[in-house]
């Protein structure tokens, strides 16, 4: 009986630093998901030609509990995906195989432990050349939240990959990815703080690269009244380059403030506005530099009617390095018009049109010009839901045009089409 109470009290014990209590000890189930899903597309550019792709996709996931399901879960799947495009006269076949499982220790306490791999295999031939891969990735992931509002964490990842090309030489590279994030996350009243440090560093064999990143990020966001928020952030990135020829480095230092403002109106508003600047110090083998740019953004959108909507944005550029200072302002003023979907049975006939006439300048180049843009599209969409799954299907034509004051005249038709089915199974046990 002693040795009884003894188990009880650790039990007990472990469950408190966990963060649970009895009526939270649940018994989750353990469960299989199968899914099908078979994506097709065809598209037709003017200039470019005809462009057709099918993607059949197979995947079937598990997850179960270790011991009990206050301690750990284990997750982890598997997926088949053959792929085959054309593109004119030209062909390429492939075969995707993805994998990967996730455990979790301790998922609903206060300090969570999470560990994860991934690997990726991929294989083409045909006429249209591209990589082949293999990539593994690894992590690791602590979090500790004392409190609600409150969350620390600290991210572990590495990144193996192997790309094959049978049209360069040589026909196998290596890259290694290695990343390392510290995080803090703080919620008061109408406001959250955030903060994260970054260390990453990218190494590649052919040619022999590596490049160092270090990151610093403070973020505020405000969110008094229910209709403006107000986000924003701070953050100096450090970037070094190692190669066989060249030593470089840059600093770039970037604060920016967003506004979203949802005014109380009979009819939907949205006005934004931005401000960025930011800095840049390089040197490359001895060489410095420097830039400093300002960037301010104003906009407006108001949905009219339900199928009218109006819209116009104002930006400014200014531009500060050691050739000169220069400023580039763009204006515009436009209306999309997108009525309601026509139901013909299973089948629904949509169209819309939009329209925008704006005015861009340029320092740099003397630049002064007025430009127009308009896009009509319409198209037909079928779908069909059933037990376990769903169908669907699209076809849709766009003309989209383009002209400006300095000569440009830009017009482009694309037709495309595509297929959607995929079933789902779920089983426990």
């Amino acid at each position: 009986m002693a040795t009884t109470g003894v188990r009880r009290c650790v039990f007990g014990a472990v469950c408190l630093a966990a963060g649970l209590t009895a009526g939270e000890i649940a018994h989750a189930q353990e469960r299989l998901v199968g899914y099908v899903e078979y994506q097709s597309r065809r598209e037709t550019r003017e200039g470019v030609g005809r462009l057709s792709t099918s993607a059949p996709t197979l995947r079937v996931d598990g997850h179960t509990h270790v011991w009990e399901p206050w301690f750990a879960d284990l997750s982890a799947g598997i997926g088949l995906t053959s792929s085959g495009t054309r593109q004119g006269d030209a062909t390429q076949s492939g075969v995707d195989v993805t994998g990967g499982a996730r455990l979790r220790v301790f998922p609903r306490s206060i300090f969570p432990l999470e560990a994860y791999v991934e690997r990726i295999d991929t294989r083409i031939s045909g006429d249209i050349v591209g990589p082949e891969y293999s990539q593994t990735v690894m992590g690791l992931t602590q979090a500790y939240s004392p409190k609600v509002g409150t969350r620390y964490s600290a991210s572990l990842r590495h990144m193996e990959r192997e790309d094959h090309r049978v049209d360069v030489q040589p026909a196998t590279t290596r890259t290694t990815d290695d990343f390392l994030s510290l995080s803090a996350n703080r919620a008061f009243e109408h406001q959250t703080l955030d903060a994260r440090l970054d260390y990453g560093q990218l190494v590649r064999d052919i040619p022999q690269r590596a490049d160092t990143r270090q990151v610093g990020i403070v973020r505020h966001r405000y969110a008094g009244e229910s209709t403006l928020t107000i986000d924003t952030l701070a953050s100096i990135v450090d970037s070094r380059t190692e190669d066989v020829v060249d030593r470089a480095r840059s600093t770039l230092n970037q604060w920016n403030s967003n506004l979203f403002w949802r005014p109380a109106t009979t009819r939907p508003l949205l006005v934004t506005g931005s401000v960025v600047m930011s800095g840049v110090d390089s040197e490359s083998n001895g060489a410095a530099a420097d830039a400093r740019t300002m960037v301010g953004t104003a906009g407006v959108s108001w949905q009219y009617t339900p199928t009218l909507a109006l819209r116009s944005n104002v930006s400014a550029t200014q531009i500060d390095a050691s050739s000169g200072t220069s400023l580039a302002t763009f204006g515009r003023v436009g209306l999309n018009y997108s009525p309601l979907d026509i139901p013909l049975g299973r089948v629904s006939y949509r169209h819309a049109v939009s329209v925008d006439l704006g005015h861009r300048t340029d320092g740099r180049t003397d630049l002064s010009v007025v430009e127009t843009a308009g896009t009509v599209s319409h198209g037909v969409s079928y779908s069909k839901p059933f037990e376990g799954g769903s169908a669907s299907a699209m076809a849709t034509q766009m003309l989209t045009t383009l002209r400006n004051g300095a000569g440009l005249a830009d017009s482009r038709l694309t037709h495309s089409a595509s297929v959607d089915w995929s079933v789902a199974g779920i089983t426990s046990f």
